[in-house]
């Protein structure tokens, strides 16, 4: 579902010419927004868009503190109206219809909210790019006060000890891990907005990695390392989990790398700053088995991270 209103003329003075800023002339602006819950229609007035209010903002924002460009003009609209958080994307395009006597210069933005409240805004053409060249990637996605509630909520967890060596290839690790959680627990949450964020951000993507079909995830965990903690040696992650496998960081200083082999040779460092959302490929992504190789060392001071993963055997 499409919002559209069409050729609302306000009065402003906005322009780069010293005549532009003194004698007001007509803008004309075109809006269209797409609301998240497109495909939900109820008679209803608190569940719509009253079409009142961004015609308020439109004009207040053409009326208001001069700006010499209409690009301005036109992401300062788009900006107030995505302040209302049933919209996901506003498009906006002023005109000036009385600048020339031939023409009309106009200019068009689209902005994007963040799919998710409480996360931030990521672009996916990008990180599928990356999984795809590369097997990794990492974007920045949790504002700092959401993750400052996850990290309270993270050191007042249970956790459980390791074995140090897993795995017929005897992959080493030092960490503690804690999966269970409360159906109020904060990462229950955030593995829901997560889930809810990559398939609006999928479903909008170029190139559907996995035909259109959802992701989902049923197996969650936080894990800890301590500080000195020889992290995790170069391992694969096991084949039964599927499609992407995701880790945030929560707190701490350590060093995640892709690599070729269990050498760790050809390795590609992954940001890893508090906030941070790691992204891992698994089998399914494009149809394909491949699960890179990657490593963690280099704990400097204790960290915290929250894993999601689609385990096959639990499905």
């Amino acid at each position: 579902m499409t919002i559209r209103i069409s050729n609302l003329s306000f009065r402003g003075t906005h322009g780069a010419t010293e005549k532009e800023r003194l004698a007001p002339q007509p803008f004309r602006v075109s809006i269209a927004l797409m609301p998240w819950r497109a495909n939900v229609v109820r008679e209803d007035i608190a569940e719509t868009i009253d079409y009142r209010i961004p015609k308020k903002i439109i004009q207040n924002v053409i009326e208001g503190p001069h700006c010499e460009l209409i690009e301005t003009l036109a992401d300062m609209i788009a900006e107030r109206l995505l302040e209302d958080s049933r919209l996901r994307t506003a498009e906006v395009t002023v005109e000036k219809p009385m600048v020339w006597e031939n023409g009309t210069p106009s200019i068009t933005v689209v902005r994007h909210a963040a799919p998710v409240k409480g996360l931030l805004d990521f672009d996916i053409e990008r990180a599928l790019y990356e999984l795809k060249a590369h097997g990794g990637t990492a974007i920045p996605i949790l504002p700092e006060e959401r993750r400052m509630t996850l990290v309270h909520a993270a050191e007042q967890a249970t956790y459980k000890n390791q074995p140090t060596v897993v795995g017929p290839y005897k992959v080493r690790e030092e960490l503690s891990s804690c999966g269970e959680f409360s159906e109020e627990s904060p990462f229950i949450a955030l593995s829901e907005d997560m889930t809810d964020a990559l398939n609006i951000k999928l479903a909008e993507a170029s190139i559907h990695p996995f035909g259109g079909r959802a992701v989902s995830f049923n197996e969650t965990s936080l894990q800890k390392y301590e500080k000195g903690s020889i992290g995790i040696t170069p391992h694969k992650d096991n084949r039964s989990s599927l499609d992407l496998i995701l880790v945030v960081t929560l707190k701490g200083k350590g060093d995640v790398f892709l690599c070729a082999d269990r050498e760790g040779t050809g390795r590609k460092k992954l940001p890893t700053a508090p906030g941070t959302l790691m992204i891992l490929r698994a089998p399914g992504f494009l149809g394909s088995s491949r699960r890179p190789f990657h490593y963690v060392t280099n704990i400097a001071e204790e960290r915290i991270v929250f894993g999601m993963r689609h385990n096959a055997k639990n499905s």
